[in-house]
C-alpha cells in the first residue's frame, strides 16, 4: 500500500512537470493513473499451479507444431497461454512462432523487438516459481498498444526496454514450444505445462475462467491445446485432435527392452514398466504387433534366420514417449523351404503343385492366413470360396517332428468371370440397314454380333449397323459378350427391314409426275434454358425437314435450318410461348410448343425519399457468394475446396487472376505448381443471372524436403541375403530408413521395383553365380548400393544303378500362348490371351520393349498415340524356359468424334457467345480461350464474360467421350469497343468511417458498379452510395464502371483517404467540480474545430484550442468525455472518448 502511495505520487509529479520519460511501473505495484484507464478492481482469483508438466533443458529440448489455422491477416489478433516455471537463465523462449516471440532477455519479459530487446516487464518476479502467461500477438508491428501480457489472469502494463523494433511480424502456422521457428536457438530452460492457442484476443475475464480446468477441445475460438508432461518427449497430443506436436531432443525414457527368448519362427521381448504410462505401442518393422498394458510379448509365426527390427513407446492421454527400438535375428530353419509352387487357375479354383522337401513328411498350406490343407501330398486344388477375379496368398510349410520350415509364398490370381448377358438389344430399321445397339454388359471386354448364325461383328463398341440388307426382310441377330475367361448366354432380337417406297403410279398421259416428299414429322424435345433477359432453344432433327420457324407468343423470331436459337432482349420473370414447325417443300409439320419463364432479376434499388440519403443498402445480386474455400497443399499441388452456394449453377476459380477452373464440382485440385509459394485463389458463384462477388484464400504450397533433415536420402539396406535353389532365388532384406520402394538389379539389369523386402528371381541356370545389386529409394534420391552374389545350386547327381529307379518328372517348356487378340481405342489397347498349361508367368513386350511381366492374362497399354501400328509380343514362361513367342499387329484408332462446329457467335464489347452444333456421340464439351479452359460441360453454347473491349481473343472448341476427343475446332473473335461514356465523380463526402460518392448519370447506362480495392460493393441503378465501416487513416481505392445490356464502359478510379479521431487524449487537474482534458491534433485530418461532449449532457460547442476545462461538475462521479474534430471541408471525425471521475469533496 506504501509502495502504491509513493508510485502515485512520482507519476503525478511527473505529469505536473512536463516531463515524459520510459518508466515502467509494475501492475503488481501500481495501476495506471487516474483519467487514463479506469481504476483496478481487486484480483480475487487464485490461480492453481499445474500437476503434469514437461521439464526442458535449455539446451535441444523442444516441441514443434505445424499446419495450426491460424490468422495471418494484418491486425489479426492470436492469444497463446501455458504455465511456465522459469530457472532465470537469459536469453530463452519459452514460445515462438518464426520471428514473432516470448522472450526472457537482460532481466525483463515479453514480446521480442530488435536483438536483446523486449515489450513487456521486469522478469525478477517471475524466476523460480510458477506463472501463468497469456499473451496477444498482433500482426503487424508489436507496440504497447496493439499487444497485451496476462501474468496470472492479470492485465500487465507493458514497456518497451532498449530499442524499438519497426519490422512488421505476424503468427504463423509453426508454433514452437521451447524456442522459436527461425533457427534452434533460445531454447527454454526450465518447466512447462498447459500451451493452448487461441484464434481471438482473450480477457482477463476469459483467461481466468479458463486457468484452473482442462479444456474440451471443442471450446469456440479454440487453435488447439497440448498439456505436455513427463512421457510426452516423443510426441504431443493437440486436445482439439487437429495438430499434434513433435518433441525432439528429450532423452528416452528406460524401457530396458530385451529379447529374452528366440526360435526359428518365434520372440519373446520384455520390458520395464514407465512411469505415467497408460499404453505400450510395440511395433515389428513398423507394423503394429500389441497394444495394451502388459510388458511382455510373444511374436510367432517369423520366418527362419532373418533380421527383424522392434520398437516400443508409451502413450498416456497427453502424449507418447519417443521410440525404443531392438534389432534381432531369428534361428536358423531345420527343414529347406518348398520350392518350385506352379498354379493353375480357373475363375472359381486354383490347383498348386511344388517339389518335395527332403525330410518332411507333412504340409501345412495356408490361403490368406487360414490353414486349409495339412498332409503329406504335394498337391493340392483350391475349389472351396473362391471369387472371380481375385487375388490370394498361399503360404507352404513343410513339418517334421524336428521342426518347420521357413513359409514360401505365391499369389495366384482367378480367372475374370463370364460376362454378363448384354441387355437392351435393339434395331432400327431402314430398308437396306439395321442399326443395332445394347446395354454395356458386366465384365466384357468384347461382343460379338450374329446375324442368322453367321459373325457380323467383334469389336467393344456398344452399336453396329448392318447394311447392304434386302428390304421387308426378317433377321435374327444373336449377341454374346466375351472376356478372357469365356463368353457370356446369348441376348437374341429379331428386326425387319422397311419396306421399299411404293412405285411410281402409272401415267395416264405422257408426262408423268414425281412424287412430292412427304410432309415433315413433328420437331421432338423442344427445350429451353433461360436467363433474366434471353431463353436458348434447342429440339431434334424432324425427319424429311428443310428448315424449322420458330414463333414468339404468335410472332416469328427465328427460320433457318438450325437446331438451336437464342431468342434475347427478353423481359425478366416473363412467361413465354414457343411454337415450332418444321417444313419443306410439300408443307410444314404439326407444331411442337413449350412455354419457358426468364429468370427472375436482381433485386430492386432502393429507392432515395431525398436527393442524398446517408444509407442506401444495395442488395447482392443471386448466386450467393461461396465461403471461403479451403487448401490442402503438397509440394506441387493445391486441392481447393468449398460449400454449394445458394443458387449457383457453376463455378469458376482463379488463381492469381488466371482461371484455372470453370464446373459444377465442389473441389478442384490445382498441379504442376511450385513449391513453397503462396498463390490467390479467387472464387465466384455463376448462373444465368449473373455471378456472385468473389471470395479469395490464399494457399502457400509445401516446402520441399530439405536433403540434410526432414527427408534425407535413404540408408543403404542391411542384410541382403539370398536363399538359392537349381533354378531361382530368394533375396531378402532388411527395411532402410526413409526408403519409399527398392530396385535390384541382377548382373546390371533390372529385375525387381517395388516396396517388399523379398524377391524371388526364376528361370536362372543352375551352378552359376549371379550378382545382385540392391539401391533404397524415396523421390529422386537413391542410397548406395548393396551387394551380394549368390550361385545357384548344383543339379542332383545321377547315381548308377542296376535296378530302375522311378524317373524325376521335368516340367516341359510352356506352349506358346493361343486366343492372342487386342481392342483397340485412340490411346490404349487392350489385350488378352488364353491361359497357358505349365505357365508360371507371362511376358509382353511391344515394339520389342517390355512393358508388362506376370500373371495375369490380359493387359491394358495405355497413353499410346492414335492413329499408329504398334507391334506386340508374348512369350509364356516357367523354372525351364519360355516359350515361343506370339506377335500380333495392332494400330490404334483416329478420333472417333467430328470435330464440333460454330453454327453462331455473338459479340459485344465485354462478352462473346459462341454456340456450335452437337456432335453425334459426344458427351461433353471443352472450351479453351487462349489457351485456358473456360468452360467444361454439355450445353452446346457458352457466354465468356469479362473480356477487354477492342481485344483478340482465340478460342478453342473439342468434343470428348469415354474413348477419346475430337480435333479442335478453332475460331478468332475481336470485342467490340466501347459505347458507353466512362462514368464521372462529382461529389464526395468523406467521414472517419463512412464515405458517400456520387456521379453523374451515362447516357444509355442501365446500371453501375462500384468496386473498392478491386472488390465489388454495389451494383444497380443509383448514381450515388454510401460505403461503411471504413477505418481512418486508410487511403481507399475506388472504381466506377457503367454496364448496359450489350456493353460496358471504361472505369473511372477515385482515391479517398478517411480522416482520424483526435489523438492522445488526457486528463489533468481533476478537482471535486472540474476536470481539464487535453488532447493532440491528428496529422492526417487537417483538423480545424473540436467539440466537447459527456455522457450526461455537457457541451461545449465548436472550439479551437487543443484543451478544454470541464466546470459544474459534481463531485466523486464518474464521466465519459468524448472529443469530436472537423475540417474545413466539414468532415467530421469520429469521437475519441476517455473516462475519468472528479474528486471526493
Amino acid at each position: 500500500m506504501k509502495c502504491n502511495k509513493i508510485a502515485n505520487a512520482f507519476l503525478a509529479l511527473i505529469m505536473f512537470l512536463g516531463i515524459i520519460l520510459p518508466i515502467f511501473i509494475p501492475t503488481s505495484l501500481v495501476r495506471a493513473a487516474d483519467g487514463v484507464l479506469d481504476p483496478a478492481t481487486t484480483n480475487t482469483f487464485t490461480p492453481v499451479e499445474p500437476i503434469n508438466f514437461i521439464t526442458t533443458d535449455g539446451s535441444d529440448d523442444t516441441i514443434k507444431i505445424i499446419n495450426l489455422p491460424v490468422n495471418t491477416t494484418p491486425g489479426a489478433k492470436t492469444t497463446v497461454e501455458f504455465w511456465t516455471y522459469w530457472n532465470g537463465t537469459n536469453f530463452v523462449k519459452p514460445f515462438g512462432w518464426y520471428i514473432y516471440n516470448l522472450y526472457f532477455a537482460n532481466g525483463y519479459f515479453g514480446f521480442n523487438q530488435a536483438d536483446g530487446s523486449v515489450l513487456g516487464i521486469p522478469s525478477a518476479e517471475l524466476k523460480n516459481k510458477w506463472v501463468h502467461v497469456a499473451a496477444v500477438f498482433t500482426n503487424g508491428v508489436p507496440t504497447a498498444d496493439t499487444n497485451e501480457l496476462y501474468i496470472n489472469g492479470e492485465k500487465q502494463s507493458i514497456s518497451l526496454f532498449l530499442t524499438q523494433q519497426t519490422e512488421s511480424k505476424s503468427v504463423t502456422p509453426m508454433a514452437v514450444i521451447s524456442g522459436w521457428g527461425h533457427d534452434s536457438k533460445y531454447k527454454f530452460a526450465g518447466k512447462l505445462a498447459e500451451v493452448r492457442i487461441w484464434n481471438y484476443a482473450r480477457t482477463a475475464e476469459d483467461i481466468q475462467s479458463d486457468m484452473n480446468r482442462s479444456l474440451s477441445g471443442d471450446e469456440a475460438g479454440l487453435i488447439g491445446a497440448w498439456n505436455p508432461d513427463s512421457l510426452t518427449t516423443g510426441i504431443v497430443y493437440d486436445v482439439t485432435k487437429r495438430n499434434n506436436g513433435v518433441a525432439t531432443g528429450f532423452a528416452a525414457p528406460l524401457f530396458n527392452l530385451q529379447i529374452t527368448e528366440k526360435t526359428d519362427q518365434k520372440m519373446v521381448l520384455t520390458w520395464d514398466k514407465i512411469a505415467n504410462a497408460e499404453t505400450y505401442v510395440l511395433k515389428r518393422n513398423n507394423s503394429i504387433l500389441y497394444q495394451g498394458a502388459d510388458s511382455t510379448f510373444t511374436d510367432t509365426g517369423l520366418s527362419p534366420f532373418t533380421d527383424y527390427t522392434y520398437t516400443l513407446i508409451a502413450r498416456n492421454s497427453n502424449g507418447e514417449t519417443n521410440e525404443a527400438k531392438i534389432i534381432d535375428k531369428t534361428n536358423k530353419s531345420v527343414l529347406p523351404t518348398p520350392a518350385n509352387i506352379a498354379t493353375t487357375a480357373t475363375n472359381s479354383s486354383i490347383t498348386l503343385d511344388w517339389d518335395d522337401v527332403a525330410g518332411a513328411t507333412t504340409y501345412e498350406l495356408k490361403r490368406d492366413g487360414v490353414s486349409i490343407y495339412s498332409g503329406s501330398e504335394s498337391q493340392l486344388t483350391d475349389n472351396t470360396g473362391l471369387a472371380a477375379a481375385t487375388t490370394y496368398t498361399y503360404t507352404l510349410v513343410a513339418k517334421s517332428s524336428v521342426g518347420e520350415s521357413s513359409p514360401a509364398s505365391v499369389q495366384v490370381k482367378t480367372a475374370d468371370p463370364a460376362p454378363a448377358t448384354p441387355a437392351n438389344l435393339t434395331g432400327t430399321a431402314t430398308t437396306t440397314g439395321i442399326k443395332l445397339s445394347w446395354n454395356a454388359a458386366d465384365n466384357a471386354e468384347s461382343y460379338e454380333l450374329k446375324r442368322d448364325g453367321q459373325e457380323v461383328y467383334t469389336g467393344s463398341d456398344l452399336t453396329y449397323t448392318d447394311t447392304g440388307l434386302t428390304s421387308s426382310t426378317n433377321y435374327t441377330y444373336t449377341l454374346v459378350a466375351k472376356n478372357g475367361s469365356g463368353e457370356s448366354s446369348p441376348a437374341s432380337v429379331q428386326v425387319k427391314t422397311a419396306d421399299p417406297m411404293p412405285a411410281d403410279p402409272t401415267p395416264t398421259d405422257p408426262t408423268p409426275t414425281t412424287p412430292a416428299p412427304a410432309t415433315p414429322a413433328t420437331p421432338t424435345n423442344l427445350t429451353g434454358t433461360a436467363t433474366a433477359t434471353s431463353i436458348m432453344l434447342s429440339w431434334n432433327a424432324a425427319d424429311s425437314a428443310e428448315s424449322y420457324e420458330l414463333q414468339r407468343d404468335g410472332q416469328v423470331v427465328y427460320t433457318g435450318s438450325e437446331l438451336t436459337y437464342t431468342d434475347s432482349g427478353l423481359t425478366a420473370s416473363t412467361s413465354y410461348t414457343y411454337t415450332l414447325v418444321a417444313k419443306n417443300g410439300t408443307g410444314e409439320s404439326s407444331p411442337a410448343s413449350l412455354q419457358v419463364k426468364t429468370a427472375d432479376p436482381m433485386p430492386a434499388d432502393p429507392t432515395p425519399t431525398d436527393p442524398m440519403p446517408t444509407d442506401p443498402t444495395p442488395t447482392t445480386p443471386a448466386p450467393a457468394t461461396p465461403a471461403t474455400p479451403t487448401g490442402t497443399a503438397t509440394t506441387t499441388s493445391i486441392k481447393l475446396s468449398w460449400n454449394a452456394a445458394d443458387n449457383a449453377e457453376s463455378y469458376e476459380l482463379k488463381r492469381d487472376g488466371q482461371v484455372v477452373y470453370s464446373g459444377n464440382d465442389l473441389t478442384y485440385t490445382d498441379t504442376g505448381l511450385t513449391a513453397s509459394t503462396s498463390y490467390t485463389y479467387t472464387l465466384v458463384a455463376k448462373n444465368g443471372t449473373g455471378e456472385s462477388s468473389p471470395v479469395s484464400v490464399q494457399v502457400k504450397t509445401a516446402d520441399p524436403a530439405p536433403q540434410s533433415r526432414r527427408h534425407p536420402s535413404p540408408a543403404t539396406p542391411t542384410n541382403l541375403t539370398g536363399t538359392a535353389t537349381t533354378t531361382s532365388i530368394k533375396l531378402s532384406w532388411n527395411a532402410a530408413d526413409n526408403a519409399e520402394n527398392y530396385e535390384l538389379k541382377r548382373d546390371g539389369q533390372l529385375v525387381y521395383s517395388g516396396n517388399e523386402l523379398t524377391y524371388t528371381d526364376t528361370g536362372l541356370t543352375s551352378s552359376t553365380s549371379y550378382t545382385y545389386t540392391l539401391v533404397a529409394k524415396n523421390g529422386t534420391r537413391e542410397s548406395s548400393p548393396a551387394s551380394v552374389q549368390v550361385k545357384t545350386a548344383d543339379p542332383a547327381p545321377t547315381t548308377p544303378s542296376t535296378t530302375p529307379s522311378p524317373s524325376i518328372p521335368v516340367r516341359p517348356l510352356p506352349t506358346a500362348p493361343i486366343n492372342f487378340v487386342g481392342t483397340s481405342n485412340e490411346r490404349s489397347i487392350l489385350l488378352i490371351w488364353a491361359p497357358v498349361v505349365q505357365a508360371m508367368s507371362y511376358e509382353l513386350k511391344r515394339d520389342g520393349v517390355i512393358i508388362y511381366s506376370g500373371v495375369d492374362t490380359s493387359f491394358n497399354d495405355i497413353g499410346l498415340e492414335r492413329s499408329t501400328t504398334y507391334v506386340y509380343s508374348l512369350v509364356a514362361k516357367n523354372n525351364a524356359g519360355e516359350s515361343a513367342p506370339q506377335v500380333i499387329q495392332i494400330a490404334t484408332k483416329s478420333h472417333n468424334l467430328e470435330s464440333p462446329k460454330f453454327v453462331r457467335k455473338l459479340v459485344k464489347s465485354t462478352n462473346v457467345t459462341l454456340t456450335w452444333k452437337k456432335v453425334v456421340n459426344a458427351d461433353t464439351y471443352e472450351l479453351l480461350r487462349d489457351g485456358k479452359s473456360i468452360y467444361k460441360g454439355k450445353l452446346t453454347w457458352f457466354t465468356d464474360k469479362r473480356l477487354t473491349p477492342s481485344k483478340t481473343y482465340t478460342y478453342t472448341l473439342v468434343a470428348k467421350n469415354n474413348a477419346g476427343e475430337s480435333v479442335p475446332q478453332v475460331i478468332q473473335i475481336a470485342t467490340k469497343s466501347h459505347n458507353l461514356e466512362s462514368p464521372k465523380f462529382v461529389r464526395k463526402l468523406v467521414k472517419s468511417t463512412s464515405t458517400t460518392l456520387t456521379w453523374k448519370k451515362v447516357v444509355n447506362a442501365d446500371t453501375y458498379e462500384l468496386l473498392r480495392d478491386g472488390k465489388s460493393i454495389y451494383k444497380g441503378k443509383l448514381t450515388w452510395f454510401t460505403d461503411k465501416r471504413l477505418t481512418p487513416s486508410k487511403t481507399y481505392t475506388y472504381t466506377l464502371v457503367a454496364w448496359s445490356r450489350n456493353d460496358s464502359s471504361q472505369s473511372s478510379v477515385i482515391l479517398v483517404t478517411n480522416p482520424n479521431s483526435p489523438d492522445k487524449i488526457k486528463t489533468k487537474d481533476i478537482t471535486a467540480s472540474k476536470i481539464k482534458v487535453v488532447w493532440t491534433a491528428n496529422g492526417n485530418s487537417n483538423e480545424t474545430e473540436y467539440r466537447v461532449t459527456t455522457n450526461n449532457g455537457y457541451d461545449s460547442g465548436w472550439i479551437t484550442d487543443l484543451e478544454h476545462t470541464l466546470t459544474n461538475l459534481s463531485a466523486n462521479k464518474r464521466y465519459k468525455i468524448s472529443i469530436t474534430a472537423r475540417n474545413k471541408a466539414g468532415v467530421v471525425s469520429n469521437s475519441g472518448t476517455i473516462k475519468t471521475k472528479t474528486k471526493k469533496k
